[in-house]
């Protein structure tokens, strides 16, 4: 059959579909298409065919119409009524001109803005098909709703699965049906899970949250950043630490613990009158005076959990030691102070000139 164009016939209306049947014909046919079209459907007018002179070309006899082998295009309708025209240049306005006068069947069709999502996804289906359709039957397979009559329906899969999709269009004349078997695929979502946070005290240092699996995921929630929790910027109170995964296909899962911020009032007051951390905010050197004592242990961290700075100091008699901070970059740390008996923790805000 004729090569240009034919593709574009097919996909617009199809071949055969619905007793619609479009053949595109050069000079160089033989008259097989035309002895077949008798057989399957029984008819011979107006499929005449015989060997023409120039080549092989077909004759087709049209109300005594003869073809004589310029390329053109022929359109059968359902009622075998045959639609000619030399259509040369063939366009396919020409073709269309014909198939408007067809009683046309319907083509049932239609198509899905995506096809792959996770679980408990909505999926927007589109009617594709053709022909003066007033009914439209969807049945979705795994879907909710299950079934539809709107055009174009919005449907929900709560399980992961391959799910079929079948659409039946009809008039008073005509019905057609498409099934598109495991059209739909339907990710499952990651098991998450989130293992139980110990309750911690108000001035406790800030530590890195664990316990999260499947590994890679990331924290979130009231105090928590890059992962790290803040007991003093969450506050005492319980909190929603909330764990997420996402996988290679793009679906999620979560889970939540709660984690508690005590006061430990007797803790606290002791820490307080324990050390003096000064100025904050800083522009670069820190202060720190404490009560007498052999030894202290002075550690600088930073809000993702990293130890950026660790000194040690004798004296027998205090009055302040210094921590020199200007290699560090502005933001807020964590200054511990330990003693070995005693743990004192504040937050510093570093503002450099």
């Amino acid at each position: 059959m004729y090569a240009p164009l034919i593709e574009e016939v097919y996909i617009r209306y199809g071949s055969g579909m619905g007793n619609l049947n479009v053949w595109g014909l050069s000079r160089y046919d033989s008259n097989f298409v035309i002895e077949e079209f008798k057989t399957q459907y029984g008819v011979s007018h107006p499929c005449a065919g015989s060997e023409g002179n120039a080549g092989e070309a077909i004759d087709v006899l049209i109300d005594g119409q003869i073809y004589y082998g310029t390329p053109t295009y022929l359109v059968i309708c359902p009622d075998y009524k045959m639609h000619f025209d030399i259509c040369f240049p063939p366009e396919m306005e020409c073709i269309d001109s014909y198939i408007q006068f067809c009683n046309m069947g319907l083509i049932a069709d239609f198509s899905a803005e995506v096809n792959q999502v996770c679980q408990g996804s909505y999926i927007q289906f589109n009617n594709e098909s053709y022909g003066n359709i007033t009914n439209w039957d969807w049945q979705f397979e795994g879907g909710v709703p299950p079934t539809s009559n709107e055009m174009n329906p919005l449907i929900f899969y709560p399980e992961p699965g391959l799910w079929d999709v079948t659409l039946t269009v009809s008039n008073t004349l005509f019905t057609d049906t498409t099934i598109e078997t495991d059209f739909v695929e339907i990710y499952a979502n990651p098991v998450v899970t989130l293992q139980p946070i110990d309750t911690v005290c108000e001035y406790d240092p800030p530590f890195r949250l664990i316990g999260g699996y499947p590994l890679g995921g990331s924290y979130s929630g009231n105090g928590v950043q890059h992962g790290v929790f803040d007991p003093q910027a969450a506050g005492v109170g319980e909190h929603i630490i909330t764990y997420t995964f996402e996988d290679e296909n793009g679906c999620t899962g979560t889970d939540e613990q709660i984690l508690t911020v005590d006061v430990c009032a007797g803790i606290n007051k002791l820490k307080i009158s324990y050390a003096d951390v000064y100025p904050n905010p800083s522009k670069g050197e820190l202060f720190i005076r404490t009560k007498d004592t052999d030894c202290i242990i002075v550690q600088i961290i930073d809000l993702v959990g990293s130890v950026i700075i660790s000194k040690t100091f004798y004296q027998s008699v205090w009055d302040y030691v210094s921590i020199d901070l200007s290699r560090l970059p502005s933001g807020f740390y964590m200054v511990i102070v330990n003693d070995g008996s005693t743990i004192y923790t504040t937050k510093i805000s570093l503002l450099k000139e």
